[in-house]
């Protein structure tokens, strides 16, 4: 599983359920993820970074910010503590964030 780690499992102990062991099962990873427009931070929100290029092409097209003819490119920064997803515009999107 992509975008997943192994962490430890709560299990009750024999007095409360005979025999239950600890044991591992694969959670989710989530970071912070910004959503820039043109250079400008506009959203963070916390998502799995998997896919991260249709995940801010997605949310550009939803929010009406741009159509796909008016996305130029996008390109994800890994960063310390998260990820910038940097979107660059047409003029005539751009003007729709001011």
């Amino acid at each position: 599983m992509n975008g997943a780690r192994a962490t430890p499992r709560l299990a009750f102990g024999p007095s409360v359920i005979p025999g239950a062991q600890p044991g591992k099962r694969m959670l989710p990873e989530e970071v912070a993820v910004a959503l820039s427009f043109n250079g400008t931070t506009q959203a963070v929100m916390m998502a799995t970074p998997e896919d991260l290029v249709d995940f801010g092409t997605g949310f550009a097209l939803t929010e009406g910010i741009a159509t796909p003819a008016e996305i130029l490119s996008v390109e994800v920064e890994t960063l310390p503590k998260g990820r910038d997803v940097q979107i660059w515009l047409r003029p005539e999107a751009e003007a729709r964030l001011a």
